[in-house]
């Protein structure tokens, strides 16, 4: 009863003084805003990588399927191999980062067939050198994906000639040039060859990728003004910190109420 009569007072008088609870919130805003102006300046450089799929070889896919391409697309380009190789470019010009300050520097998002990928640094000049970095071993490990996919393809074929090839070296045409049984040895081997490099590799997947551009389509920018990161954040939690310190005045009694 007497928790109901406590909550109870205490909104009358969040009503009543009102006033003061919101000038409280703006006082600590504004002091938040001023505190920001400390902090150094933090810029943003933006980067695009667009992926386009083949439906004239892929045929007509459900929105399911194309969106593990996309999702598998966007895991390669945040790897940790792919951030790796982007830290060893910046030491190599003279950059003095580590794995771990590019991941907090680093942010990936996607929207729609588009990764957006964007680098934070106190330096304009800094965060697009490490975002073309980024980039470019991005793209290489996409490229290089896009070989190997189109290798494993051509494999799969190939297994399957060989698989044809033998059995008609066995069953239908033993005198074949190409396919006679003084060259099942050989098949054996090339067979097995074949299915050894792609083995662990997904035919679906290898055709599918095998069908699929990528292109860069907003190169590294260099940022003409800082974000507003830490300035609204600063404003947010000034904010916050006002109606809290209102809220605790109004549970200890302040201000008084006139007696009638």
């Amino acid at each position: 009863m007497n928790n109901d009569l406590r909550t109870t007072e205490l909104f009358s008088r969040i009503v009543r003084f009102w006033w003061i609870l919101v000038g409280l919130m703006v006082l600590t805003g504004l002091v938040g805003l001023l505190i920001s102006h400390f902090f150094p300046p933090l810029y943003e450089s933006e980067s695009v990588i667009t992926s386009t799929l083949d439906y004239s070889q892929l045929g007509r896919m459900d929105d399911w399927k194309e969106d593990q391409v996309y999702k598998a697309i966007g895991d390669i380009i945040g790897s940790s191999e792919v951030i790796s190789k982007a830290v060893d470019q910046a030491k190599l010009e003279g950059l003095d980062i580590t794995l771990d300050e590019f991941e907090e520097k680093k942010s990936l998002d996607r929207q729609d067939t588009r990764w957006v990928m964007r680098i934070r640094d106190n330096s304009p000049e800094i965060a697009q050198k490490l975002n073309q970095y980024w980039a470019t071993a991005a793209m290489n490990a996409l490229a290089e994906m896009n070989t190997k996919n189109e290798t494993a393809f051509f494999y799969h074929q190939y297994i399957n000639s060989l698989t044809d090839c033998f059995e008609e070296s066995v069953m239908v045409d033993p005198s074949s040039v190409e396919c006679n049984s003084k060259n099942l040895n050989e098949i054996r081997e090339e067979m097995a060859a074949a299915v050894a490099y792609t083995s662990g590799i997904n035919y679906s997947a290898s055709l599918t990728f095998t069908h699929t551009s990528f292109e860069l389509t907003t190169k590294s920018t260099l940022p003409k003004s800082p974000v507003l990161y830490a300035q609204g954040g600063m404003v947010i939690a000034g904010a916050f910190i006002g109606l809290c310190l209102g809220l605790l005045f109004f549970l200890s009694g302040w201000p008084k109420e006139k007696q009638a």
